[in-house]
């Protein structure tokens, strides 16, 4: 099975390069995004449309144009049944400010989020929230200087778990619990993404999740379901690359 994750920076795009990637859109998600009021709002879900069909098609040989998507049950994008069973890709998308990530894996379901920190957030205030009694704990054991950084690795890896099983934040933060994977976390980096193991969800199935550390430029985390073999992720750092 294969793993990747796509990670791009939003650009101001030229209309030219805005015309261009309109063209690879069907009508009705032309639509959609015109229904935003706001232009830096149709720029975003421009971009995240346009580059989950671009990436899409580097797994398949298929027109940019033809990828054709429908909700799950939970409201999770997908592929609709008939691409699903011909290609058997799963994807999900997450932005942050001026990020845009891209999981895409095969033949297992996938979540990815990506956060961009942001400063002067009172991340104690914010777990008390979100966070288990664990976590707290864990969290308020450490240096001033050292909580942030932690906040935000957990909070993406809740984020990723609940956006692979579908159900995103309303799926309720607390109820997994990282505190103790964390704890035992190998160094992390910001050039790939590392195991920090499995989690089990209320269903009984089983989430291998793993992280990227660049705090404090963006933090990212990926989970899918736990296969024979553990996920060999390959991030795809796009950020430098142009429309």
């Amino acid at each position: 099975m294969s793993y990747k994750v796509y990670l791009r920076k939003f650009e101001t795009l030229s209309n030219q390069q805005q015309a261009m990637m309109r063209q690879q859109l069907p009508p009705a998600e032309l639509n959609r995004i015109n229904q935003f009021s706001q232009p830096a709002r149709q720029a975003v879900a421009l971009q995240s449309r346009y580059w989950l069909r671009h990436y899409l098609s580097q797994w398949a040989e298929l027109p940019l144009s033809d990828w054709q998507f429908e909700l799950g049950q939970q409201g999770k994008p997908q592929l609709v049944a008939t691409q699903q069973q011909q290609y058997a890709l799963h994807f999900n998308m997450s932005h942050s400010r001026d990020y845009l990530a891209i999981a895409i894996s095969s033949r297992t379901s996938v979540g990815v989020d990506v956060e961009q920190p942001k400063s002067r957030r009172n991340v104690a205030e914010i777990a008390q929230h979100y966070f288990s009694t664990e976590e707290q704990q864990f969290l308020a054991s450490l240096q001033s200087e050292q909580q942030p950084a932690m906040f935000y690795r957990m909070w993406v890896l809740k984020e990723a778990v609940l956006k692979g099983l579908g159900v995103g934040i309303s799926g309720s933060l607390g109820r997994y619990d990282f505190a103790s994977l964390l704890a035992q976390a190998p160094a992390l980096t910001q050039q790939q993404l590392l195991s920090i193991g499995e989690l089990n969800d209320d269903t009984g199935r089983h989430w291998h999740c793993s992280l990227v550390d660049a705090y404090p430029e963006f933090m990212l985390a990926v989970s899918v379901q736990k296969q024979h073999e553990p996920p060999n992720w390959q991030l795809i750092d796009d950020t430098q690359a142009l429309a």
